[in-house]
């Protein structure tokens, strides 16, 4: 299986993307969960995307957080 793709940002409006952010992260935190998003979209077409933000929400919360 080939390396997952790069995002690419210019794919999604930045106004779109910024609406998914939630009020509690940090500058850090959103620009991972921004790229985590970004390079899995496109296995998330149309209504999946709301599985893919809830996605991104726990992997950041792994990641930062340490939950399990």
């Amino acid at each position: 299986m080939p390396p997952p793709a790069e995002p690419q940002p210019e794919a999604v409006p930045e106004a779109v993307l910024e609406q998914w952010r939630q009020y509690n992260e940090t500058d850090r935190q959103w620009a991972l969960r921004r790229r985590f998003i970004l390079r899995h979209l496109p296995a998330y077409p149309g209504a999946a995307i709301d599985q893919l933000l809830a996605l991104s929400v726990l992997w950041t919360n792994h990641v930062f957080m340490g939950c399990r």
